[in-house]
């Protein structure tokens, strides 16, 4: 019997035994953790006709607001201050981050309302938010806003990342992502020392597909909605290979080197049908985590036998948002052959190294990145420094350095020319 590389990396990464996997199994079209349940068949079958970009107007974006969200008062405008309780989660991954909701609804103890949010002059905004996932600590505090922000411009799926300037959380230890203990104590966030903002997080809306033993290590064993890289070779239609293949050059352009299965979502965007067909599927990724940097180390510094060594071993050291590192870094490991330079650097499933580019998804990108660089607001200021300045990248201890919105906005031109002046078409 021979295994896909996605059944093999499910079979070696997931945490449950096998048994536990089938039981309690609800039938096809079911949701379960929130997710539709298919199976392997229907699951492909949905991958192989989701679209994976929704082509905007760049010129009418609000590129400094960002992505919104399609329920009415669920947006939350940027650098608020929001003041919430702490609810015990699990939650995957490396980084620091953690759920809160708003206060004890005074008429249900079993309820809570929304969480209190507060703009720069201490009024009330008007938004309703039930429950929060906030960052802390990492520099995707920064990165996260830059990266979904490029993703919802150009085009594809996107979550929504907002800064926020304060979270003052009751009941949070001082570091709630290794101490998860609820404590009887208040503590704001970014603590002292930490970088100077968190952000909240927001799925992009839709329902999960999943396929039953969908489970990692990484994300302790929880359902996932995860599509591997190399299923997107069961996309059949030349407009969305071209779709495919586009989003595989925006992970080199940005350095996604974190590119593991689970960091991928498949959605159904609206209500499966009643035989339980989802009628508008779609691939995003949603969590772009080490980007906007590198990857090097002792290995790929030398160079020559020892950077072959480095690929044979596995030996790569990441330098996520390090704007030397991704000025000096390529976007073509093979120009001539359309052969994108990224290199995959973590397990969970099968990940994304060197793709090769077809000429429709480098021309597709190439369009969306021109579009993007020559837009302007009514006042003339750019909508893609807007991006950076949102993110307030400037604040960013870069290894020493604090780079401005217009240095970010100047090597992301420069990458991009990469892209777009290749001067022969990919084969």
């Amino acid at each position: 019997m021979q295994w896909s590389a996605r059944t093999l990396a499910i079979l070696l990464s997931c945490w449950a035994p096998a048994a536990a996997l089938a039981q309690d199994q609800p039938p096809t079209g079911q949701s379960k953790s929130g997710l539709l349940v298919m199976s392997e068949k229907e699951r492909i079958g949905n991958i192989s006709r989701a679209s994976l970009f929704e082509p905007l107007d760049i010129s009418q974006l609000d590129t400094r607001t960002g992505r919104q969200v399609e329920r009415k008062r669920k947006n939350l405008p940027n650098d608020v201050t929001i003041e919430c309780y702490y609810t015990q989660e699990i939650l995957g991954g490396t980084t620091d981050k953690f759920k809160c909701v708003g206060p004890p609804d005074p008429n249900d103890p079993k309820a809570h309302l929304s969480v209190i949010v507060t703009d720069a002059s201490g009024q009330p905004v008007d938004v309703t938010l039930d429950k929060i996932k906030v960052r802390y600590g990492s520099v995707k505090v920064f990165s996260s806003v830059i990266t979904t922000r490029l993703e919802w411009a150009l085009g594809f799926g996107s979550d929504v990342e907002t800064p926020v300037t304060k979270v003052i959380c009751h009941g949070c230890s001082q570091d709630p992502f290794k101490q998860k203990e609820p404590v009887n104590e208040t503590h704001e966030f970014p603590k002292p020392g930490d970088r100077p903002q968190v952000t909240v997080e927001q799925g992009m809306e839709g329902t999960g597909i999943y396929v039953e033993g969908m489970r990692f290590a990484r994300d302790n064993g929880e359902d996932t909605p995860a599509w591997a890289w190399d299923e997107l070779a069961n996309i059949t239609d030349s407009a969305r290979k071209a779709q495919a293949d586009a989003l595989k050059l925006f992970s080199a352009f940005i350095k996604h080197v974190d590119n593991k299965t689970i960091q991928n979502h498949l959605l159904c965007r609206s209500a499966p049908d009643s035989a339980g067909v989802c009628p508008d599927p779609f691939l995003y990724i949603h969590d772009l985590g080490n980007t906007l940097g590198t990857t090097g180390g002792f290995f790929h510094a030398s160079g020559g036998v020892f950077a072959v060594l480095g690929d044979i071993l596995g030996v790569h050291t990441i330098h996520p948002l390090d704007l030397t590192e991704w000025k000096n870094s390529r976007v073509w490991k093979d120009e001539k052959n359309c052969v994108a330079s990224l290199q995959m650097v973590s397990g969970d499933g099968p990940g994304l190294t060197n793709p090769t580019i077809s000429e429709a998804g480098r021309r597709l990108l190439a369009e969306r990145l021109t579009m993007l660089i020559n837009a302007r607001d009514s006042d003339g200021s750019s909508k893609l420094r807007d991006i950076f300045d949102a993110a307030h990248i400037e604040k960013y201890d870069d290894h020493g350095h604090h780079f401005t919105a217009d240095d970010w906005v100047d090597v992301f031109v420069m990458r991009a020319g990469q892209i777009i002046e290749k001067k022969d078409p990919c084969p």
